[in-house]
């Protein structure tokens, strides 16, 4: 299947779970990563951070490369440096 229908009711569900095998597989290659789409995805949303510019481009790179291994792409983001806090915010969306 390469592509996931959203309006039907069980759609963010499988949505969830294909990212959930997907950081289950790939724990052991990309941890941090694995980590990141268990904890900060909400159906195809991902909202995480870094504490440098450095981390937030390897974080980035890593989880482009898992899902692409996957066919699915990241598109649109929002990267915010906030001037409160040592950490950069990370928003993107999942094209499924």
């Amino acid at each position: 299947m390469k592509c996931l229908t959203f309006g039907v009711k069980s759609s963010p569900f499988i949505a969830t779970q294909v990212l959930h095998q997907l950081a289950e597989n790939a724990r052991t290659t990309y941890p941090i990563v694995s980590e990141v789409i268990l904890s900060t995805f909400y159906v195809d949303d991902c909202l995480s951070g870094a504490h440098t510019i450095q981390e937030a481009d390897i974080l980035l790179q890593q989880l482009c490369d898992l899902l692409h291994s996957a066919g699915m792409i990241l598109s649109g983001g929002v990267i915010q440096l906030s001037l409160l806090k040592p950490y950069l915010i990370i928003l993107l969306k999942l094209l499924i």
